[in-house]
């Protein structure tokens, strides 16, 4: 299974991290306008990381145990209020704060995706 996809134009925004094909080299890039991108995706140019744990780490969540199924992992952030994150895979993933509520329930396919969610719902 590959850790990339092709992303859609609308999944750009500005800070969206993505890499840019360079002859046989890919180059991490961050968009910060859209000259020219449309016309690079189509040619197979541009490609995103899926979500992994890495991604999740380098925010600030730190490894707690496996969960449910092969693929599923839980994560906690501790802040004033700790908050869990639940990912399983290819981008499902479920946030709790410390008294269960559940925050957000639904599919981050990147890491760019994950900080919008945890900004929007205010961790």
């Amino acid at each position: 299974m590959s850790k990339y996809y092709t992303p859609e134009i609308e999944e750009f925004h500005v800070g969206f991290e993505y890499q840019f094909r360079i002859g046989s080299s890919w180059v991490d890039m961050v968009y910060t306008s859209a000259h020219g991108l449309e016309g690079r995706i189509l040619t197979d140019l541009v490609r995103v990381k899926y979500l992994d744990r890495e991604d999740i780490e380098s925010l600030g969540f730190k490894y707690l145990k496996k969960g449910w199924g092969d693929e599923s992992l839980v994560f906690r952030l501790n802040k004033s209020v700790g908050y869990e994150l639940y990912f399983r895979g290819r981008g499902s993933c479920h946030i709790t704060n410390s008294n269960e509520k559940v925050l957000f329930d639904g599919t981050i396919k990147n890491k760019s995706e994950l900080k919008k969610v945890l900004k929007m719902i205010g961790i």
